[in-house]
């Protein structure tokens, strides 16, 4: 390893990973043409709109002049991944300055939601609703993605929203857990502290979510159980499936997969219910009918 490490190709490749610390400028000194600039800056957004690696820009330039060898953009295309990440920071500081911008100059709401604690580090992501006064409408978009390396508490998620410009801020949003909506420790309290004009709004899906769990606890039968139940049984048999699938064709029914209940997804409990009711003359045995016993 160490002697691979000491080799003047590895040492090459290590340093051209540097290149990202680049300013954009640097890629376009010697480059006039705009449409190519903007062809290789729009296929950098569709790489982030679509949550796909950057690493797929190493084969868009030959790709493109396959695919159009009569384009002149395509022909000067030349964004592999080290420029490609240089125009998404680019680009992602811009949209920051630009959402600050319009925070300082004018009312927005703000919304956040912690990660699932799969880790030390959870996430908040912070969305903010403003009015874009060259645009004229209203936008929605994420500020920031901000960290809590500490326990989730209603203090240490209101200091990690230090850099929120208070004074323009009308509305909060988030769940109705107590960290979030508490009176006393919870975000809430925190913000009313910092803005006593702010409006603090609850998530209706979280109500909604928690109204449905009481109301199927009080039946008699266990619906989430029996929906969990289900889907198991059918998850890892191809043979089963199989006979559903032949059930369903039988009974003239939609041949639809079982859906699976999640208790932390906003009201899946109707919809999984709603697919095992449209699924249930397949899945329920024919009653036998009663035999008769001839008379002697």
């Amino acid at each position: 390893m160490e002697k691979h490490i000491r080799t003047t190709k590895h040492v090459v490749k290590a340093g051209s990973g540097a290149s990202c610390a680049r300013p954009i400028q640097n890629f376009f000194t010697n480059s006039k043409d705009l449409s190519v600039i903007r062809a290789e800056t729009l296929f950098a957004e569709f790489l982030v709109e679509h949550n796909l690696p950057l690493a797929c820009s190493d084969h868009a330039g030959k790709l493109f002049r396959k695919m159009f060898p009569d384009s002149a953009v395509a022909a000067k295309y030349g964004s592999a991944r080290t420029k490609t990440a240089c125009i998404v920071e680019s680009l992602a500081d811009f949209d920051a300055k630009r959402i600050v911008c319009a925070m300082k100059n004018g009312p927005f709401a703000m919304a956040t939601d912690g990660s699932n604690d799969i880790g030390a580090v959870k996430l908040y992501p912070i969305c903010v609703r403003y009015f874009d006064a060259q645009l004229g409408k209203v936008m929605c978009m994420m500020q920031s993605l901000q960290e809590c390396t500490e326990a989730s508490t209603g203090d240490n998620i209101f200091r990690i929203l230090h850099n929120i410009l208070w004074q323009n801020c009308i509305g909060f949003a988030a769940d109705n857990a107590s960290v979030m909506s508490g009176k006393n420790k919870g975000v809430a309290s925190f913000l009313r502290q910092k803005v006593p004009s702010i409006y603090i709004v609850g998530c209706a899906c979280h109500l909604m979510h928690l109204a449905a769990g009481k109301a199927a606890s009080s039946l008699s039968v266990k619906v989430d159980e029996l929906l969990i139940d289900v889907y198991y049984y059918l998850d890892k048999s191809s043979s089963r499936k199989q006979h559903l699938e032949q059930f369903q064709k039988l009974h003239a029914i939609d041949v639809h997969k079982i859906l699976k209940h999640v208790s932390v997804r906003w009201l899946s409990i109707g919809i999984c219910l709603t697919r095992l009711l449209e699924q249930r003359p397949a899945l329920t045995p024919a009653t036998p009918q009663p035999v008769l016993c001839p008379r002697t």
